[in-house]
């Protein structure tokens, strides 16, 4: 079904784990009658070493 609405969420400022997780809720939940989202939402600083990181660095 098309739509031609979007939700938009202003958020602000948020921790980034329970934000991923939501949007991950938001994704796996959805269907056809669910109206996309967009979420405008700035985290805290995280830091990432990627997949070959490793713990010591």
């Amino acid at each position: 079904m098309y739509q031609d609405k979007i939700l938009v969420r202003q958020l602000g400022l948020q921790p980034y784990e329970p934000i991923s997780q939501a949007m991950h809720e938001f994704t796996d939940t959805r269907d056809e009658s669910t109206l996309d989202e967009i979420w405008l939402v700035e985290h805290y600083p995280v830091f990432t070493q990627g997949q070959a990181g490793k713990a010591e660095h």
